[in-house]
């Protein structure tokens, strides 16, 4: 299985974690909404940056998107914070765009979200 490539450093500055609930929320006429959980497992989301030593490994990475994962394929990463293994993919495809941290053309990021089952 594929896995996160050792050259994409996860940077957790601006790091967030969010879910969906996965709960139906029934407006009723008197006294509180209804809730319904729909599924046992929740739809996890991680957000935050990856960071790249140069413009090159960051073209290294988008083939590695392109070919390995096929834009939508699952990979491997450890948590972030608690580097408890994940099994992920890029919500919606979407690695987001390259920007260059440095004006000399070498550090660099794409800002992406992840998401998994809990």
């Amino acid at each position: 299985m594929s896995q996160l490539p050792d050259y994409a450093h996860v940077m957790l500055a601006g790091f967030a974690e969010d879910l969906d609930p996965s709960v139906r929320t029934t407006e009723m006429e008197r006294g509180p909404d209804k809730l319904e959980i729909l599924n046992s497992q929740v739809k996890m989301r991680l957000s935050f940056s990856l960071y790249f030593e140069t413009w090159d490994l960051q073209e290294q990475f988008f083939g590695w998107y392109m070919t390995e994962l096929g834009r939508i394929g699952e990979f491997d990463m450890p948590h972030p914070i608690s580097g408890r293994p994940l099994r992920v993919s890029f919500v919606g495809g979407s690695i987001g765009r390259a920007e260059l941290i440095d004006e000399l053309g070498y550090d660099c990021r794409r800002a992406v979200t992840v998401e998994y089952l809990r």
